[in-house]
């Protein structure tokens, strides 16, 4: 059975942070663990309003979990809507930064990384 990406499921659907980083994400670490252990780095996020919360993203430990819970090698601070749409495409990098609706620090390069993990897919 492959895993989904919430953004390709049917039907009316808000994509939030919980769903990603609870449900979705540690499902995809466990089914790509070879691309996880490749890229080998520790991601917070903090994800502010209404589903919101913190997660450790600790690859290469191929975990998800609450709070921060290591030392990150990139952090991300971004309010639920924006990373919502960052999720479903419709994400302006230009704009979120100009209302500080994001913020981020230590490696920026791997973001783009993460971004493999998220694509939707089938996996």
């Amino acid at each position: 059975m492959g895993i989904k990406h919430p953004s390709t499921m049917q039907g009316p659907q808000t994509i939030t942070a919980t769903m990603i980083f609870d449900d979705y994400l540690p499902h995809v670490i466990s089914a790509t663990s070879d691309l996880a252990k490749k890229i080998n780095a520790v991601y917070v996020f903090k994800i502010s309003g209404e589903n919101g919360g913190t997660w450790t993203v600790d690859l290469p430990a191929l975990s998800v979990s609450k709070g921060v819970n290591a030392k990150a090698d990139f952090e991300m601070s971004i309010d639920a809507e924006a990373f919502a749409d960052m999720l479903t495409g419709k994400f302006d990098v230009a704009k979120a930064f100009a209302e500080q609706r994001m913020s981020v620090s230590g490696n920026i390069a791997l973001l783009q990384s993460f971004g493999s993990l998220l694509r939707p897919a089938s996996v």
